[in-house]
């Protein structure tokens, strides 16, 4: 099991998804259009940012200082969205509105909605401590 399907099972868990449906505002529905499009898209944004050296160790301070071994659904409930949204734009970069816009319109959502979602999202991946077990 790669650690997308990790991630996607864990953050669409209904515990999960009811959590930051509470925190953000936007439907289950709505939050299981975005996250499956969501995930893969700051996973690939993570990895380019961190095949740089500085970009590496930025991320390595980042998961290093906020690891945490809580559920997914504590995490969300208790995400600060005003640092999630910079953590977005620090991920994201220069790409942060076309990477809204793109994911606003393949899930249906506006990108308010897509802001808020990844507001709450963001500190959960970074703060993310998966484990797999055989």
């Amino acid at each position: 099991m790669n650690l997308l399907s990790v991630l996607l099972k864990v953050m669409l868990a209904d515990a999960a998804v009811s959590a930051l449906s509470g925190k953000t505002g936007l439907s289950s529905g709505a939050l299981k259009k975005l996250l499956p499009l969501a995930i893969p898209l700051l996973l690939r944004y993570m990895t380019s940012n961190a095949s740089t050296q500085s970009g590496a160790l930025s991320l390595l301070g980042a998961l290093t200082q906020h690891s945490t071994a809580r559920s997914m659904d504590e995490m969300f409930a208790e995400a600060d969205e005003e640092d999630g949204g910079k953590i977005v734009k620090h991920i994201l970069g220069d790409d942060s509105s076309r990477a809204v816009q793109t994911l606003a319109a393949e899930s249906g959502l506006s990108a308010d909605e897509v802001n808020r979602g990844l507001g709450a999202l963001a500190p959960a991946l970074e703060k993310s401590d998966i484990r797999v077990y055989p």
